[in-house]
């Protein structure tokens, strides 16, 4: 358990980081997906 104030602002600090890069990744894996679904979509339009 933090037992200082600034312990606690880093604790507090480190855990909307790590929120903030979970949702950056996942948007990021999302993206790859469509773009995959959108190419396939042109590819099979093409064919």
């Amino acid at each position: 358990m933090p037992s200082t104030k600034t312990e606690q602002m880093v604790m507090a600090s480190l855990t909307a980081r790590h929120r903030k890069e979970r949702s950056f990744k996942l948007l990021g894996i999302a993206a790859i997906i469509m773009a995959l679904f959108f190419l396939v979509t042109l590819m099979t339009s093409i064919l």
